[in-house]
């Protein structure tokens, strides 16, 4: 079998990108829209950033090449996205792929992180899930960003037509206008198009079956998950405390949540002094503030398949391993086979209490000199 060198999958992601401009003819503005997001909000120049449903990386390598020193946990379950994406960006710093299903409850927990991500993005993917897969997944997708966090979902999101009966047309009808009036001969390649040509090349052809095997499309038709509602729904029930459009253009839009900040802690009230003579005063130091661990500093990666159920990635020097679930493993981009992404903690100082004499001992003292 031929190998996948890095020209050829970037030939055949740049022919992906070009039939998803074609159906997103404003793909690129809502990228730079959620990049702005994410780097507004960050309070950091090294992000960990989580991209869901990746696909070849598109998003992935639009953060960071604008956020170098970022790490980017890019995460799919489609065989022939991740094979493609470790062919064409096997030298990327930062990015780090990882062959995983949303679907199966745990992902979160495969993936090592060694601090909480600061955004999870996406865009075009997450209405594949069905509705109780998609709720299962924010509510386990808020265990793993830090206070303050971010998801940021870019998509087509329809309104319920029940509720809304004429702005749900409109938007519909809008998009297949400016379509019209874009492309009145056609596309040139559609999405069901760019599939059967990898289906028909020799060297994705085996990626394509395994995807087929893997039932990665399965229930995506007539799915509640591309209704706006069933998202904002979801988020708020996983404990999102902020969900609104950032951006949009008819039914394309960038939503957003935002995790809650921790509350305040409030300031320690007056210490009162005994009355008793003799009594000793415990004045309690000030508390020292947490330190959060340094975490994925954008070291470079060289990229590296670590595991995956698929044998024929062992012609782009994949090692491939079998877990005892049969699941699909973490794909790593760039560690060494032992290293891991981990910080290294910040370590306090042990927190004492100090004990001094009160002031009204030194007047018993006197008092007691002046009797005798």
């Amino acid at each position: 079998m031929p190998e996948l060198d890095q020209d050829t999958a970037r030939d055949w992601i740049e022919r992906w990108d070009r039939q998803q401009e074609e159906s997103l003819p404003d793909r690129e503005d809502r990228f730079t829209a959620l990049i702005d997001a994410v780097e507004e909000t960050a309070g950091r120049p090294d992000p960990l950033i989580l991209d869901l449903g990746c696909g070849p990386g598109s998003l992935s390598v639009r953060l960071l090449r604008r956020l170098p020193q970022a790490t980017v946990i890019a995460i799919d379950a489609d065989p022939v996205a991740l094979t493609l994406a470790a062919a064409a960006h096997l030298e990327m710093p930062g990015l780090r792929l990882v062959d995983l299903d949303l679907r199966v409850p745990g992902w979160s927990g495969r993936l090592g992180l060694s601090r909480p991500a600061d955004a999870a993005v996406s865009t075009t993917a997450l209405h594949w899930l069905s509705e109780p897969d998609l709720r299962a997944m924010y509510a386990e997708l808020a265990t793993v960003l830090r206070p303050g966090g971010l998801l940021l979902n870019g998509d087509h999101f329809v309104l319920d037509a029940k509720q809304s009966p004429v702005l749900a047309r409109l938007d519909l009808a809008l998009r297949e206008r400016e379509d019209q009036r874009r492309f009145p001969g056609g596309h040139t390649e559609s999405w069901h198009a760019w599939w059967e040509a990898a289906a028909a090349d020799p060297i994705l052809a085996p990626h394509v079956a395994e995807r087929q095997r893997r039932h990665v499309d399965a229930g995506h038709h007539g799915t509640s998950s591309t209704h706006l509602a069933t998202h904002v729904e979801a988020l708020a029930g996983a404990g999102f405390a902020e969900i609104g459009t950032l951006w949009q253009r008819g039914d394309n839009r960038l939503l957003c949540g935002v995790l809650p900040e921790p509350e305040p802690q409030s300031e320690p009230g007056p210490v009162e002094l005994s009355t008793d003579p003799g009594a000793h005063r415990r004045i309690p130091q000030p508390l020292l503030d947490d330190g959060q661990p340094g975490g994925e500093g954008g070291e470079p990666l060289r990229q590296r398949i670590l595991a995956g159920p698929d044998p024929h990635h062992a012609h782009l020097g994949v090692a491939v391993q079998h877990p005892d679930d049969l699941l699909p493993g973490p794909v790593q981009v760039g560690a060494e086979p032992d290293e891991h992404l981990r910080g290294d903690p910040i370590a306090l100082a042990d927190q004492r209490e100090q004990d001094v004499l009160g002031p009204d001992v030194g007047v018993a003292e006197l008092q007691r000199l002046a009797q005798r």
